[in-house]
């Protein structure tokens, strides 16, 4: 969790959880996740240094937890066809008090290598908000140079 440090703001307390099972048969792996960041209303756990962009949605609705907290349930399935990587995951949100519905998520990713150096991909989002945000849809294309 996160507390006030050395006469830091007495507001700063906020707890945190995230757990995940997954498993595969073949090639399909198939996940199950939940993840906490505690809110009260006033003050919600933050992860100012961290890439959220790779945790609670793509769109980035959650680039900065809401004060209520954030609760997101997720379902996850990724395969392989030929040489293509495939993932799509689907998120529910929702915040951690007041039990507010803010909305649900659906992530796909599909990406190729490319010899031993170079990777391609399509990425896509889908944000359908309820109370919180608005909806937004996202496509990258994007490449990986790795040496």
């Amino acid at each position: 969790g996160q507390r006030d440090y050395k006469g830091g703001s007495a507001i700063i307390n906020a707890d945190y959880f995230h757990a995940t099972i997954s498993a595969g048969f073949k090639a399909v792996e198939a996940g199950v996740g939940y993840e906490s960041l505690g809110g009260d209303g006033s003050y919600a756990f933050q992860t100012p240094l961290a890439t959220g962009h790779a945790f609670n949605g793509w769109s980035d609705q959650f680039l900065s937890t809401p004060v209520d907290g954030l609760r997101d349930e997720y379902l996850s399935l990724a395969t392989r066809v030929e040489k293509v990587s495939l993932k799509v995951v689907y998120h529910r949100f929702q915040s951690d008090v007041l039990d507010r519905d803010y909305g649900s998520e659906i992530n796909a990713v599909a990406t190729r290598k490319l010899g031993d150096h170079f990777l391609v991909g399509v990425k896509y989002a889908d944000y359908f908000a309820d109370q919180h945000g608005v909806d937004t849809t996202k496509l990258w294309l994007f490449g990986e140079l790795s040496y």
